[in-house]
């Protein structure tokens, strides 16, 4: 794997604990299929469940242990619209568009291109559940 930013996603702090109990292509998987919803954890696992269906008893099993009987909001992480702009921003600026280039070709703000530009100076904006993800996932 490598550290390039590009070769980096940011997962919301229930996809992240999904990846490190499970691996990133489930948490990935798993985003993809019940993200943008509330998801309802029942009390026991049972196998006509749609986590149990899908991913195993065992992934439905770790949810109820960890999170317990509820309805959890289940983020898109890497399939939101906002994660995919901020990847396209950052790789303009690392091809070297300039700032009027990338705020036509992506509809946002150049305070927002400034900034993404610092953070690739930084090279680490400091935002929790960083992963490193390998190439041929993050294409679509």
């Amino acid at each position: 794997m490598t550290t390039a930013d590009d070769d980096r996603i940011w997962l919301p702090h229930v996809l992240f604990e999904l990846a490190e109990a499970f691996g990133l292509p489930l948490a990935l998987r798993f985003a993809a299929a019940y993200g943008g919803r509330r998801l309802q954890i029942p009390a026991k696992v049972h196998a006509d469940h749609p986590v149990a269906r899908d991913f195993g008893a065992p992934l439905l099993a770790w949810m109820i242990e960890r999170w317990g009987s509820q309805q959890l909001p289940i983020p898109l992480g890497p399939h939101s619209s906002y994660t995919r702009r901020i990847g396209e921003i950052r790789r303009l600026l690392r091809d070297g568009e300039d700032a009027a280039t990338i705020v036509r070709m992506t509809g946002c703000h150049e305070r927002t291109i400034y900034r993404h530009r610092r953070t690739l100076k930084e090279r680490d904006d400091g935002r929790q559940g960083a992963l490193d993800l390998a190439p041929p996932l993050l294409k679509r």
